[in-house]
């Protein structure tokens, strides 16, 4: 209830013209930075990944530099 009212306030003043073009971008920006949270379990994978790679090379030969592309 509360948020939606806060963008029907803030609506009404880019309608009214009182908020700069500048402050709608940056409001703009502050919703895009909410989707960020799936990002989260994209690091877990890598980590796992990361591990299994020094793994392997660890096996083979050493050095992780050294290692042959896949």
């Amino acid at each position: 209830m509360l948020r939606r009212a806060r963008k029907r306030k803030r609506w009404e003043m880019v309608k009214r013209g009182r908020l700069k073009r500048r402050e709608r971008v940056t409001e703009r920006r502050r919703r895009r930075r909410r989707k960020r949270k799936r990002g989260k379990r994209r690091r877990r994978t890598t980590k796992r990944r990361k591990r299994r790679e020094m793994r392997w090379c660890r096996r083979c030969c050493r050095r992780r530099e050294q290692r042959a592309p896949m």
